[in-house]
């Protein structure tokens, strides 16, 4: 993999979206040379601090999904707003990567704090395509191994094959195109995504190379050690090891089904308000299977439910028998 890109990509909340908070933000990315911007998939126009306050401005009075992206050294950077959400995106190639690392780490650590991140993760970008690519022929074209493969027929067309994105450790899901589910090299959440995973669940997965609490709000789970190296089997079992015993398949389908407007008739994981004499204000029922696996709650035989303080902190925690009607 060592030759390709880092790609990180962060979400926050939407009205933290302001024309002092994007140029700031750009400012604090002093990694690359900028050479090109544009808006919204318009035409390139030479980069110009001058240039990119009015780009900044369009931007911002625009409705709807609108982007702003800017170019060099070989380098991507993009901040977008969508409808509920809004986000910046950053690709490097590996040697600005390797040297800016931990630094861009840092910031998405502060951001995440200050602006009301809600999910952010960071990957080898070339593994991130493949482990949400289905077409056939471009796996074949790849000349990545494709031993672990799940090939199934193409329902859309003949005598065509697809793989099944689903049997891939990485592959994501994304909400209304805003929210992101998946299991990648490193990951970061805040309060607004505990709405669908709660942080216990997160924090749950003791295999993972690290579970860092940022603050009591926010945390970053990383799987392993080098970024670089995310088809080493090690790495893909911590990938789908962790995606499996916190419910990513199971929410994320559930929420695709709905929206991010509705409440999912079959959950997974369901939080709710409570109130005990230990102090707890919410109780997670998360749904089991025979062999301890996250499922919708109509296949579950088991509900593991853990009561949290006001910080998040487990107070108790058991199994139940789930009653079936």
């Amino acid at each position: 993999m060592k030759g390709e890109k880092l790609f990180f990509d962060l979400t926050f909340q939407k009205d933290e979206l302001t024309h002092e908070r994007i140029t700031d933000l750009i400012g604090k990315l002093q990694v690359f040379v900028p050479e090109t911007m544009r808006i919204s998939r318009g035409n390139p126009e030479p980069y110009s601090a001058q240039g990119l306050g009015a780009l900044v401005k369009r931007m911002l009075q625009r409705s709807g999904f609108t982007s702003l992206e800017i170019e060099g050294d070989g380098c991507r950077f993009r901040i977008s707003k969508n409808h509920k959400y809004a986000g910046w995106h950053l690709r490097l190639p590996y040697e600005l990567a390797n040297h800016h690392l931990a630094e861009i780490a840092q910031l998405v650590d502060t951001f995440m704090v200050q602006h009301q991140g809600v999910v952010a993760y960071a990957c080898e970008a070339n593994d991130n395509f493949y482990q949400n690519c289905s077409d056939y022929g471009m796996w074949e074209d790849s000349g990545l191994n494709m031993d672990s493969l799940v090939i199934e027929k193409d329902e859309a067309f003949k005598n065509r094959y697809r793989v099944n994105l689903e049997s891939l450790p990485g592959h994501s899901h994304v909400v209304s195109g805003e929210l992101w589910f998946g299991s990648c090299w490193t990951m970061w959440f805040g309060p607004e995504y505990y709405r669908y995973i709660p942080q216990a669940e997160l924090l749950s997965c003791e295999e993972v190379l690290a579970n860092r609490k940022i603050t009591d709000d926010v945390i970053c789970v990383q799987l392993y050690e080098d970024v670089w190296e995310p088809e080493r089997p090690e790495h893909r079992k911590i990938q789908r090891q962790f995606r499996e015993q916190v419910g990513m398949d199971v929410v994320g389908h559930a929420w695709e089904k709905q929206g991010l407007e509705q409440v999912p008739k079959n959950p997974a994981i369901e939080i709710l308000h409570v109130e005990s004499s230990e102090g707890a204000v919410v109780a997670v029922h998360t749904y089991l299977d025979a062999n301890g696996a996250v499922v919708p709650r109509s296949l579950a035989v088991a509900c593991r439910i853990r009561e949290m303080d006001a910080k998040g902190h487990v107070i108790k925690e058991w199994i139940d028998d789930v009653a079936k009607p």
